[in-house]
């Protein structure tokens, strides 16, 4: 009889800790999201003239790079797992396929 109050126990901090963690997730994803979208807003007049500057079409021909090499990694490879925040804001993570 006390194994059967100690498995559930036991099981229930388990459940306990793996729904702390899940709200955990959630929310770490929902602050990045917001993170991420009030930067597209307040760099948008940035991007907008850059894009106006791009004479060459250095910036659509990046874009274009960047979709190709997405779907022909999505025919043969997993999706990798999403970034954390730290990621999503590194200016340098363009410079990834240098190493």
């Amino acid at each position: 009889m006390q194994t059967i109050i100690s498995e559930i126990a036991f099981t229930f901090v388990d459940e306990a800790v793996a729904l702390a963690r899940g709200f955990v997730s959630v929310a770490r994803d929902i602050a990045a999201e917001m993170l991420e979208s009030a930067r597209a807003r307040l760099l948008a007049p940035v991007d907008r003239l850059a894009r106006i500057c791009d004479v060459g079409g250095v910036l659509a021909a990046r874009e274009a790079a960047t979709l190709r090499r997405r779907h022909r990694s999505a025919n043969w490879q997993p999706r990798p797992a999403p970034r954390r925040c730290r990621d999503r804001f590194n200016i340098f993570r363009g410079l990834q396929d240098l190493t």
